[in-house]
C-alpha cells in the first residue's frame, strides 16, 4: 500500500521522502534523485575501455543485430536491456554504466557507424547513486544530453524501470529518475520512452532481484522500445 500511495504521490509529497547526501537538512526536489545501483555484473565479452580522466569504464559489450535493411539505430545501454536484440540496431552495452561513464560515448562511437545510423536510444542511470552526489549526476546528465543534442541525431532517452520488494526510499528513487529525465527531455526536445507504467506491478516481467527484467520483461522491453522509435519517425 505504501508504494501504491507513493506512485501517486505530488512533487511535493515525494520531496519529504529523500534527503540528499551532501546536504542532510536539505529536502531534494524532482530532479536531483537517480535509482539505486544495480548489482548486475555480466561477463565482459570484450576489453575496450572508455578513456576517462577520473573513471575506468567498465568493459563495452558491442553487438549489431542482424540486418534486413540498413543499420538505423545506435542503442547506448547498461545491462538492463542488454538482450533486447533489435532488428538494424548497433548497441552498445557498458555492464554498470554510470552517466560519467558514458559521457564520451556518443563522440567516440560515432565515427565508426554507417551514414545511415539516424537514432540514437540511451538507457543509463541506475547506477549512479552509488556516488551518493544527486547535483553531480544531474549536472552530468544535462552535459550528456548538450553531447547528444550536437549530434545532429533523433535522440530517445529510456527511462528507469520500478524496483520489486524494496523499501519506500529505493522505491521512490526510479520514480524520481523517471520524472527528472521526462522533464528533460522536454526540455531538450528529446523522446522519451516511459517504461515505469509498463512494469509498474508486474512482478511476472522481473527476475527475482526485482531489477533486472526477465525473459519475457526483455520482451515487453524490446517491444517498447520498437514501438517508440516507429511511432516517432512515422509522425
Amino acid at each position: 500500500m505504501e508504494q501504491l500511495s507513493l506512485r501517486h504521490a505530488t512533487a511535493a509529497q515525494l520531496q519529504c521522502h529523500l534527503m540528499t547526501e551532501d546536504h542532510p537538512q536539505t529536502s531534494v526536489t524532482l530532479a536531483s534523485l537517480e535509482a539505486e545501483p544495480l548489482q548486475s555484473q555480466p561477463e565482459p565479452i570484450t576489453e575496450t575501455f572508455l578513456q576517462l580522466s577520473t573513471t575506468r569504464a567498465p568493459p563495452d559489450v558491442s553487438t549489431q543485430t542482424p540486418q534486413r535493411h540498413s543499420t538505423t539505430t545506435l542503442i547506448i545501454c547498461d545491462s538492463i536491456i542488454r538482450n533486447n536484440r533489435l532488428f538494424n540496431v548497433i548497441t552498445h552495452c557498458i555492464p554498470g554504466a554510470t552517466v560519467q561513464t558514458i559521457l564520451n560515448k556518443p563522440n567516440q562511437t560515432l565515427p565508426t557507424l554507417p551514414a545511415t545510423v539516424t537514432k540514437i536510444v540511451l538507457h543509463v542511470g541506475m547506477n549512479d547513486t552509488t556516488r551518493r552526489e544527486s547535483i553531480r549526476t544531474m549536472n552530468e546528465f544535462h552535459l550528456l544530453f548538450n553531447v547528444l543534442k550536437a549530434c545532429g541525431k533523433s535522440i530517445f532517452i529510456s527511462g528507469p524501470l520500478p524496483k520489486l520488494n524494496r523499501d519506500i526510499e529505493q522505491f521512490s528513487r526510479p520514480l524520481q529518475q523517471h520524472n527528472f529525465l521526462q522533464s528533460c527531455c522536454k526540455l531538450h526536445n528529446f523522446t522519451f520512452i516511459d517504461n515505469f507504467d509498463l512494469f509498474w506491478k508486474r512482478a511476472d516481467l522481473l527476475k527475482k532481484d526485482g531489477v533486472h527484467p526477465n525473459l519475457h520483461g526483455a520482451q515487453m522491453l524490446k517491444l517498447n522500445l520498437q514501438s517508440v522509435i516507429h511511432n516517432s519517425t512515422c509522425t
